[in-house]
């Protein structure tokens, strides 16, 4: 029977993390990632993506995923996370996109009516 051990918010990393469980013998499944990569706003509501393993091999399991939420399998020289993604250049575009006029839902105009046209 299968038993869940561990969620994530994250599909993706529910999968790296099947993955290594893969890699040391133990058989794993994800669970509900299709879900929460279809509706992702929904993803707490569904409590994230489940990972299963066997019974007999949760102890195991779960050891190991202690390990990796602890940083065993990091690698030493891995470049840093960027904190923000927009650059200078990427202002200037959105500045650009403004000014050029982009049509915005708000904003559009409303289709001319002909003044022959009978309004019922």
């Amino acid at each position: 029977m299968l038993r869940t051990i561990a969620r994530y918010p994250d599909p993706i990393e529910a999968h790296i993390v099947c993955g290594r469980l893969r890699a040391e013998g133990i058989e794993a499944q994800v669970a509900d990632d299709q879900m929460n990569l279809a509706n992702w706003e929904w993803r707490q509501a569904l409590g994230g993506t489940r990972i299963l393993v066997l019974e007999d091999d949760a102890a195991r399991a779960r050891a190991l995923i202690a390990e990796i939420d602890g940083g065993a399998f990091t690698l030493e020289d891995a470049p840093a996370p960027v904190a923000d993604h927009e650059t200078p250049s990427s202002r200037v575009a959105w500045v650009f996109a403004i000014l050029f006029g982009i049509p915005l839902p708000w904003r559009r105009r409303r289709p001319a009516q002909n003044e022959d046209s009978v309004q019922v």
